[in-house]
Parts: structure tokens; sequence; C-alpha cells
């Protein structure tokens, strides 16, 4: 788990807790060419990207073709391979943008987003009708990312969780080498897409999609990411 604190003054102070999981049997910089660092800092470009300045706290998983395919049938009755799946756990989005670039959060249909391709098909997952994803940890202990009462069962003051990326490394390899540019380029572009919707995000419209690419090109460029 990484976690930074970034701001001026404690009032202002940001928390944003980074919890990843990696399930193949490659380290993590061996699957995606990102060590945790590099991926708390498109976090932390992201959200001041698109200005939200709350303490947050995101999970991720990295995994193989089988791995995304699994959740793929389990959350959205979709029994293929995948590259990217976003589970927000907000009820609304939480960023400030034109309605035609965010999801609806009225939508009944449980399910999960995916990125990359734009054939996301405007189904997203509620509070109430999907539980955050249990991911174990390279040691095997629970990743079970569901908020902790405190000692004082107090809330107030835990960051807020928007949700669960996970990220497909087979794909990234594939994409990666299809498009011409590096592994770390495109898992970096992948995750800062997947949290762009764990806020709010939705690229099923025209206008979301180009918002969505538009914000991801920045972050990577601000990030020092090799294309």
């Amino acid at each position: 788990m990484m976690d930074s604190t970034d701001g001026q003054g404690d009032s202002s102070e940001q928390e944003v807790i980074l919890e990843v999981a990696c399930n193949v049997s490659d380290t993590l910089e061996e699957s995606i060419a990102l060590g945790e660092e590099d991926l708390l800092r498109v976090a932390l470009l992201t959200l001041e990207r698109v200005h939200v300045g709350e303490s947050v706290e995101i999970s991720l998983l990295v995994t193989d073709d089988e791995g995304l395919r699994e959740l793929n049938r389990d959350f959205r009755g979709r029994d293929e391979a995948t590259d990217v799946l976003s589970f927000p756990l907000l009820d609304t989005p939480l960023l400030e943008a034109p309605a035609d670039e965010l999801w609806q959060p009225a939508d009944e249909n449980a399910g999960a987003t995916l990125a990359h391709t734009g054939e996301q098909d405007g189904a997203w997952p509620q509070p109430d009708t999907i539980e955050p994803m249990d991911l174990a940890d390279d040691d095997g202990d629970s990743g079970d990312f569901e908020d902790d009462e405190d000692d004082d069962g107090d809330f107030e003051d835990d960051p807020l969780h928007l949700g669960d990326i996970a990220i497909s490394r087979d794909a990234v390899a594939r994409q990666a080498a299809a498009a011409g540019h590096s592994i770390a380029w495109e898992c970096a572009y992948l995750f800062a897409h997947g949290l762009l919707h764990l806020m709010g995000y939705d690229d099923s419209t025209d206008a979301g999609y180009r918002a969505m690419v538009a914000h991801q090109e920045a972050i990577l460029t601000e990030a020092h990411i090799s294309r």
C-alpha cells in the first residue's frame, strides 16, 4: 500500500492511498514496467487535473487475461478478456463536468466499464449491488478494500474510497506492441483512464471520450512517462 499527503497547510492536506495487488508470477515492475511510486504519481496528477482535492483511496489489481476475463464474466456477464475494468463505489460522480461527459447514477443495471476500447455500455455498478473486489496481495493476505472502522466508530476522517481498477498485464503488453509505445505508457494510460471512470467520467459519449483522452494524454506528459 502506498500513500501520499499533498497540500499546503493542515486544512488543505490531501491524503491519497493506493492499494496495489499483483497476482501474477512476475513482480509489479516486471509486469507493467511501473512501480507503486509511479502509479501513485499518476493518481496524484489525475486528481489534480480534474480538481479533486479531497483525500481518497484507490485499489488496483494487476492480473492476466484470464483474471480480467473472470471479472468481466462475473460482474458484466461478458465471458471475454479485456484490458481494464473499473468498479466505482460512488453513487454519484465526484467531478464537476458537463452531464454528457459523466456516467449517470440512476442507471439500474449493475456492471463495470470497459476502458480504452470505447465499448462502454452505460451500465455502472452501484454501491448496494456490487461488493468491492477481494484482492489478495503477494503474501496471501486478503486485500479486502472495505473501510475499517476505527476504535471510536468514526468514519468521517477516512479517505473516500473511489473503487477498484483491474488491469491485464497481457493486454498491456499486446496493446503497447501494436501501438509502438512503451509498456509503462500503456499501463499508465489505462490506469488514469480507470481512475477517471471511478470519479465519474463516461467514454460511451463522444464528449466523454474526448475529455478523457485529453486528460490522459496531459497527465502522462506531466508524469514524464516515456511513450
